[in-house]
């Protein structure tokens, strides 16, 4: 895990063991546009060795989101049967992150041109 000193505005994905081929496909979406923006993939498991190399070999960083979100009591139940299941809660600990802006890119995103321009809206 490789902890990013930077403060700065970056791309961020959020991935598990079942579903870091999905981030290195939008890694590879950023490469293609010629997306000036670091990225990193924050992982809710631990990835495997070969998602490891996929994502330094785009030049992104990985970030560990452990240890996760405490849910609520009351959020666990309605959480589990909801349609994210509890995976979409551990996301919002992507917002705890120690960088000034955080573009979140979900994992189904399709990338056709340069967004680098995202970094420039408003935070709020």
């Amino acid at each position: 895990m490789r902890r990013r000193k930077s403060s700065g505005v970056v791309y961020g994905l959020v991935a598990d063991k079942k579903v870091w081929h999905l981030a290195v496909l939008v890694l590879q979406q950023l490469h293609d546009v010629k997306s000036k923006l670091p990225a990193v993939v924050f992982n809710t498991t631990a990835l495997p060795e070969e998602a490891l190399l996929s994502i330094a070999a785009f030049g992104a960083s990985q970030v560990s989101l452990e240890p996760r979100m405490p849910v609520p009591d009351e959020f666990a139940k309605p959480l589990s049967a909801s349609h994210g299941r509890l995976p979409a809660w551990t996301k919002l600990a992507l917002w705890a992150q120690p960088f000034e802006k955080i573009i979140y890119l979900d994992l189904d995103v399709l990338i056709l041109n340069n967004v680098d321009h995202m970094a420039d809206f408003p935070r709020d």
